[in-house]
Parts: C-alpha cells; structure tokens; sequence
C-alpha cells in the first residue's frame, strides 16, 4: 500500500510551495460497459471484485484481480483498462505487464501486444511461460527465426511439458529443419500422446521427410488441435475466475479434445446429478452428448436450461449448433438470432448466426454477421476463416485478401489460408502468384481440399 504524504504523516497543516500539486489521483476501479448483458454469475463475480478495488483503489493487486475476472470471462476491453490501472500503481510487476499484453493482443493490438511480450520475456529470462508465448506471438507473425532462441528457451525451462517442444518443432519446421522438428515434435508426443497439436505437426514434419504413412498417422491424431500454452503463475486463479458460460464451455471442449468424449459425459453427468439446475452443467453435458451424435438427449438437456433461464445466450447458442448439425436451419437461425438479442457483445453469438445464414444461402447477411464477429474478437480464427472464405465466394477480392492475410498470421502453417491466398490471385488473374501460394500451401498440407481445389483449379491437379 502506498505510504501517506510526508506532510500528513508530520501532521503539518500545508505543504511547502515547492513540494509540487500533490500525489496523483488514484485510478477509479473500471466497471463493465454492459453489465446488464452478462451471465448473472460472471455479474455477481464482478460485483464483488469491483468492491474491493473500490475499497483499495491503490492497491495494484486489487485493480489487477478485477481485471483477471474480466480476462478470464473474455471482457478485453474491461480488462486491458483495469491491468493499465494495475501496471501504472505497480509499474514494477511484471505480472500485470504480462496480462496487459495478453489483452492487448485480443483487442488487435498485435504490435503492443509483441512489445509487452517480449519486455516481461527479456525481464523473466528463467519463466518459461513467458518465453513460451513470446515465442508463440513471433511464430504467429511468421518470424520463426526470431521464435527459435524463446522457444529453445522455454523447452529448457519446462523439459517435462509437451507445449514448448511443439512450438519449438513448429519453427524449425518453418526454417526449414524437418529432421530438427521431428526430434522436437517427437519428445513432446512422448510427453503428451493426447496433444493434438503434437501429431499434427509431426504429421507435417513427417510429410517434409517423406515418410507419408507415418505422416498420414500423426496427422490423422492431430485433426481438431488446438495450440495450447504454458500457464503463468496466475493460471489457477484465472480458472477460478472463468465462471461464464463461455469460458466453462472451453474448458468442457478442452477436455473432450484431450480425452475420450465418453469419459467427458460420464464426468459432467455426474456433476449433473450434484446441481441438476446448473445451467454450465447442462450445457457442457449436451455438448459432450451432442459429440457423441446423441442429439435427443442433448437436445432434452439444452430444453431443460432454456426453461430454467431463458435469458442465458450460451443455451441458446448451442441449441442452434444442434439444430443446424441436425439441417434444421430455420430453427438453428431463429436461436441464433435469439442468442444475439440476448449478448450482442459474443463474437460466438453472430458466428452461429453467419452459419445459420449460410446455410440458408443468405452470403450477404451471413458476411455481416461474420465482420461483427471478428471485430469482436480479432483473435476468432474460425470466424475469421469463414469470413474470408465468404467475401471470396461473393467475389470481395479485397477484403477476402485483407482476411485471408490475418488468418495466415493467426495459422501461419494453416494450408487452407495459403490456399485461399492462391484462389484469390488466380480470381484475379494472376497466376503466377496463386501458383506460388499453391506451393506454400502444398508444403502445409497437399492433402487439404482448399489446396486440391486450388491445384484443380490451376490444371495440376
């Protein structure tokens, strides 16, 4: 806590002339923008934080437990503004430096994002999560050779975690080092056979070497992953704090993608049977159900929270996910639409109703729906991805470009990016530059039907 001025503690009555206009005011707690549209529990969470930064406002640590709330329910904005008010009462702390960078990375600031990076990184030279997703931020940007030494760095660190040595096989693979990356890639599936992202990157390695049933395989393992990072010394609280609907929704995927999707269901329905009125229960239970194509039962389970709380946007959501795996597209868009009205701020929300669209053949509207999700959230890689295929399909050869550009940066080894890339120079009748990005994107994938159609397209196929 910081110390009383010297001329109170004294007692004096005034401060000299010369002592200047005083201590700067203290940063006001920031509330939510929209709290009337937020889950009840995500609300009553921050509630209570937002008291107690009120009741410290000069405690960093109470600014920076607010805004781990926000980050943790996915509210950028709020929580950038309150790690600025944390950083600035604790500017030593690289912990609130480190978190503000996370959030400025997810309101598409990638520039300030890289630069509080890499500051903590080069800060925290012996904190492998620091390393690790600095290391991640560069390969993101296609700077592998710049990802290499953090990468090398964090795998030193963390030798038991699968993470770094993905990463670490991802960019010697992006330099062109298939024998380096297999060695890479190999120790982390050792270390995790249930990381997604491992196999799949081995597959890709494994491909570079031509060993193409081996390829095939890891490949195969790999479909679905998703890049994960180290946690950093405020993961556990950060779990604690993701109460949403959203968040634990993640968190319900994430288990399903690392495990047996029986053994998911078999988890979440003994938690059922605990609070049968819990609403993330519910809706976690029905995905895991809906994966295992028991879409009665998981249609039931999603019935049972809509009646309890109508208002809850995530139920809504995920009825249309349901509905529209199951082409029913009137039903799917009429929830979306639903979901909307009730979170207007879910980058998710508009995501499924662009898809409800789609599947109507409405590609206009579905691209509005899809430019509010991705300006939602910047970081929203299938929003992203579907956007740009969509202005490709209603020939917006500029913006699908500008599009297909950010996904290539979000999925720098993604071979439908590239792909996409390449038909948009072909559409323009260049060529020779969509005969380049069908080179790139065969070396990412031959396999991938964006890249078949692409080869198709330009007589190689």
């Amino acid at each position: 806590m910081r110390l009383p001025s010297l001329c109170l503690a004294l007692g004096l009555a005034a401060c000299s002339p010369t002592s200047g206009a005083g201590p700067a005011p203290l940063p006001e707690p920031v509330a939510p923008a929209r709290a009337e549209g937020l889950d009840r529990a995500v609300q009553a969470l921050i509630e209570e934080r937002l008291a107690a930064a009120r009741a410290a406002p000069a405690e960093a640590e109470s600014h920076g437990a607010l805004a781990l709330v926000y980050e943790a329910n996915d509210l950028w904005a709020e929580a950038a503004a309150s790690l600025e008010n944390a950083v600035a009462l604790a500017p030593a702390d690289a912990t609130w430096r480190y978190h503000l960078a996370i959030a400025r990375g997810a309101l598409g600031e990638s520039e300030r994002e890289l630069a509080g990076l890499t500051a903590v990184a080069d800060e925290l030279l012996d904190a492998a999560y620091a390393q690790h997703r600095l290391g991640e931020a560069l390969l993101a940007r296609g700077d592998a050779a710049a990802a290499l030494p953090r990468l090398q760095r964090a795998t030193a660190l963390a030798p038991e975690r699968a993470e770094p040595f993905t990463s670490l096989g991802a960019a010697e693979l992006a330099l062109g080092e298939p024998v380096r990356a297999a060695a890479a890639l190999e120790r982390a599936v050792a270390l995790d056979p249930r990381y997604k992202c491992a196999h799949y990157q081995l597959g890709l390695a494994y491909r570079a070497l031509g060993k193409s049933d081996a390829a095939e395989r890891e490949l195969a393992l790999g479909l679905g992953g998703r890049t994960q990072l180290l946690p950093d010394p405020r993961a556990a609280e950060m779990r604690r704090y993701a109460v949403a609907p959203v968040a634990r929704l993640q968190h319900a995927l994430a288990l399903l993608e690392g495990g047996k999707p029986e053994r998911a269901a078999r988890i979440l329905a003994a938690l059922h049977e605990e609070e049968p009125e819990d609403l993330t229960v519910l809706n976690d239970l029905a995905i895991a159900l809906q994966r295992q194509g028991e879409y009665e039962a998981a249609s039931a389970l999603l019935g049972q929270a809509k009646e309890l709380d109508p208002e809850l946007a995530t139920t809504w959501i995920n009825l249309s996910v349901l509905l529209l795996e199951r082409g029913l597209t009137a039903g799917a868009r009429e929830h979306a639409e639903r979901a909307v009205a009730l979170a207007p701020e879910s980058s998710k929300a508009h995501l499924v109703l662009a898809r409800a669209r789609l599947a109507q053949d409405e590609r206009a509207e579905a691209c509005a729906a899809l430019e509010t999700s991705v300006r939602l959230d910047p970081r929203a890689e299938d929003a992203l991805a579907l956007l740009a295929e969509t202005e490709l399909a209603l020939e917006r050869l500029d913006a699908a470009q500008r599009d297909y550009e950010a996904l290539a940066r979000l999925r720098p080894f993604d071979p439908g990016a590239r792909a996409g890339l390449g038909e948009v120079a072909l559409r323009r009748g260049a060529r020779d530059a969509a005969a380049a990005e069908l080179g790139r994107a065969r070396a990412l994938g031959a396999d991938h039907p964006a890249v078949v159609a692409l080869a198709r397209a330009l007589g190689e196929g």
